[in-house]
């Protein structure tokens, strides 16, 4: 996408990304492939594999979010700005800003369909239970897994020892999980709650998502809709 992004090598021996995925989904056919996504992965790698969005990211609030398929959403050049809220609302909490430090970038939006590039879900997601092999990152990274193995939120949590909360350090050098929210039509939760996307399809209109909390409760298999909007961070394959 012509961005630049900071990454690391964390404590889990792997290399992440230490910021949000921002890019700006298109609805260009056969733009999203094995070359420059993470599409097509597996046992056998599929080089022809293509995936076309429903709808382009949108930039501006849309109470139609679940019953239209919109894919994500761009908040803006906007980053948390670092208040951590003792509790949730479900209006928008202002703790979105002006960039001081690109780490905390809020990036964009995606719904499960859009993080792992699937299509209609009654036709494509057929393997109920299991970690889908691909995803909206760049080629050779790759969305977090379930479980505890490496690759996976809790892996990760174990080896760099975080925690959630204010007086937590997921927010903190070098990880900088931010508590950005989610989006479903508006945003809600900001500067409460930190939503990522998983790899992990569960069932129906079901998937895994992984949360904290301000008030220091990290949920890594959430149960939610696969069209909520949350953040997408990358690790190297």
């Amino acid at each position: 996408d012509n961005k630049v992004y900071w990454v690391a090598k964390l404590a889990d021996g792997n290399c992440w990304m230490t910021q949000n995925l921002d890019h700006d989904i298109v609805t260009t056919p056969n733009f999203y492939t094995y070359y420059n996504t993470d599409i097509g992965h597996g046992t056998t790698p599929n080089t022809s594999a293509t995936w076309t969005a429903n709808n382009a990211t949108y930039s501006t609030s849309n109470t139609l979010w679940w019953d239209t398929s919109l894919e994500s959403y761009d908040p803006g050049n906007v980053c948390w700005n670092g208040i951590i809220l003792s509790s949730g609302t479900w209006t928008n909490n202002n703790t979105l800003g002006s960039c001081t430090n690109m780490h905390y970038h809020i990036g964009n939006y995606y719904n499960f369909l859009a993080a792992v590039l699937v299509g209609d879900p009654e036709h494509q997601l057929t393997n109920s239970g299991m970690d889908l092999d691909q995803s909206v990152c760049p080629a050779g990274w790759m969305l977090p897994k379930t479980g505890n193995e490496s690759g996976s939120f809790n892996y990760l949590i174990s080896s760099a020892d975080l925690s959630a909360g204010i007086n937590g350090n997921i927010h903190q050098a070098p990880i900088y999980l931010d508590y950005g929210g989610n989006w479903g039509g508006d945003l809600s939760n900001d500067g409460y709650a930190g939503a990522y996307q998983y790899s992990y399809y569960l069932y129906g209109d079901s998937t895994y998502e992984f949360l904290f909390y301000g008030n220091g409760q990290v949920t890594s298999d959430s149960v939610e809709s696969i069209w909520s909007g949350a953040s997408v961070r990358c690790l190297a394959r």
